[in-house]
């Protein structure tokens, strides 16, 4: 968070998404009903007017806030509030709706917990995607204006893992996106091609799989005699592949079933 908060002196290019971006959010402030919001929370934060001119004195109160927020919701008084209000969601006191209602507020108590759920307030209230949260906030903060320089993102992804123990990737679309944006975001999702798996159909699989199970269970109740056999191969291939001479397919077929699955849940490795 602290991180973005510097001077953003480069003058956005001509009809980019950042430009655009940036023509929003300045149309934003603008609006006094968002500057009337930005007053509450930076009184409520103890954050000056006009923000903080000075990166230096941002990260001193973010440090401040951060340690109170730490302590609010470790304090007696707030755990206690806080099991009261899911006892009486338990005992059926109060409705799901009202516990969450009650719970936001008590974790509204720590000073980032506030400043993050105002953010979250500002971006409904105003209709705003939410790749727009991260620039608010450093209004709030610095009261420089920014903007996000994209309408998508890629990511993130849990710390440690490569792509393929994920196996998925993550991709938010913001607002509709200019052809440029589409094609731009298409050469990403093409270079993680390799890294993701790849599934080949699977013809006659239901037919294949009842082949495997008759294979696999060949024996048979001969009711006229009594007495039970074992299906031979060509007695399964007249059955279900309607021609007794494919006996041998049916062994093909039941043993590129097992490769199949070696090779698609990847046993063994």
């Amino acid at each position: 968070m602290l991180k973005l908060l510097k001077d953003m002196k480069n003058k956005p290019s001509k009809n980019t998404p950042h430009k655009r971006n940036l023509e929003t959010m300045t149309l934003l402030i603008s609006d006094s009903r968002f500057q009337n919001i930005i007053l509450e929370i930076r009184n409520h934060l103890g954050i000056p007017t006009g923000g903080f001119s000075k990166n230096s004195k941002a990260r001193k109160w973010y440090e401040k806030i951060e340690t109170e927020s730490d302590k609010t919701l470790e304090s007696r008084p707030l755990i206690f509030l806080e099991m009261k209000t899911r006892r009486n969601f338990k005992q059926e006191k109060i409705s799901k709706k009202m516990a969450n209602k009650q719970l936001n507020l008590i974790y509204e108590k720590a000073p980032l917990n506030y400043l993050h759920n105002r953010t979250l307030f500002i971006i409904d209230k105003f209709h705003l995607p939410t790749n727009f949260e991260n620039y608010i906030r450093i209004y709030i903060i610095s009261g420089k204006i920014s903007a996000p320089y994209s309408n998508y993102s890629i990511g993130p992804y849990p710390p440690g893992k490569s792509l393929i123990e994920i196996g998925h990737v993550p991709i938010k679309i913001y607002s509709r996106l200019t052809q440029k944006e589409i094609n731009e975001l298409k050469r990403l999702i093409d270079g993680f091609k390799e890294k993701l798996p790849k599934y080949k159909s699977i013809k006659n699989i239901d037919r294949n799989l009842k082949i495997e199970d008759w294979y696999e269970n060949k024996e048979r109740v001969d009711e006229a005699k009594r007495s039970t056999y074992r299906m031979s191969n060509s007695e399964i291939a007249k059955n279900l592949l309607r021609n007794s001479r494919d006996g041998k397919k049916i062994y093909d077929i039941q043993r590129d079933l097992k490769k199949t699955r070696e090779e698609r849940f990847k046993f063994g490795k």
